[in-house]
């Protein structure tokens, strides 16, 4: 999960630098990211599941997907990355809910500062962005927590499935917007999109699909918190949004 969140926070920087749709962005990545999947379960004879875990398991994902990209073009990379992880406060309140399940008090003080971090994170970057934006990334935070939930709760097949499908779905919900790619396709934004496709989504989803095999989902979901703290300090870097005071406070 360490090794997947560190690729995974590249994701805000490519896709700033990429000028094209963000449903065309989001639908061209995963039609890379399913071929590395697909190849991965055909080589390690991992059969396709069709069921109710698998479907929910792609849904929420595609959505979490989708709307992870819209907020990178809609408001700053760090609200985007930062909002999305307000995904263990959803995730306790739907187990608790739902699934009856029960949490040590070493789970709620995991959360507790992790909610107190994203709170410093908003709190100096809320002016920046659109509120809608804001809004689309805070409403992955909900699909994302929910992936979470029905990934882990999956054998590893029908997890696998589950993530192949969830890449298809993103295809398909891009594909109205591939059109205005090729008025601006250069073999830069084509490499930009090919390590979205390989390294940034379809190698860490196989790396967080085996590490779901050992750990709970709220676990899983915490260690990713290591995404957000490395996420903007890239875009930094190469693209210079920067971050504020109360943004590096909370991380």
């Amino acid at each position: 999960m360490v090794t997947c969140s560190l690729m995974w926070s590249v994701g805000g920087l490519f896709i700033k630098l990429i000028p094209w749709p963000s449903l065309a962005i989001a639908g061209l990545r995963s039609i890379i990211a399913a071929g590395v999947i697909f190849l991965y379960m055909k080589v390690c004879k991992i059969p396709f599941c069709w069921n109710r875990n698998s479907f929910l398991t792609g849904f929420t994902l595609c959505i979490t997907m989708l709307c992870f990209v819209a907020a990178n073009k809609l408001t700053t990379a760090a609200n985007a990355t930062v909002l999305q992880f307000t995904a263990p406060i959803f995730m306790v309140v739907i187990l608790i809910l739902f699934y009856k399940q029960r949490f040590r008090g070493s789970d709620f003080a995991a959360i507790a500062f992790t909610f107190i971090g994203i709170a410093l994170c908003f709190f100096g970057e809320a002016g920046q962005g659109s509120t809608l934006g804001n809004a689309i990334a805070m409403f992955s935070g909900l699909t994302y927590g929910c992936m979470y939930i029905f990934s882990g709760t999956s054998d590893y097949n029908t997890r696998m499935s589950g993530i192949l499908l969830g890449q298809l779905m993103s295809f398909v919900a891009g594909i109205p917007f591939l059109p205005k790619v090729l008025d601006t396709l250069t073999p830069t934004y084509l490499v930009l999109i090919l390590a979205l496709g390989v390294f940034q989504l379809g190698i860490p989803y196989l790396f967080m699909s085996m590490a779901a095999n050992d750990r709970p989902p709220l676990h899983c979901c915490l260690i990713s918190v290591i995404e957000p703290l490395t996420a903007p300090f890239w875009v930094f870097l190469f693209y210079g949004e920067r971050p504020g005071l109360f943004a590096i406070a909370g991380s």
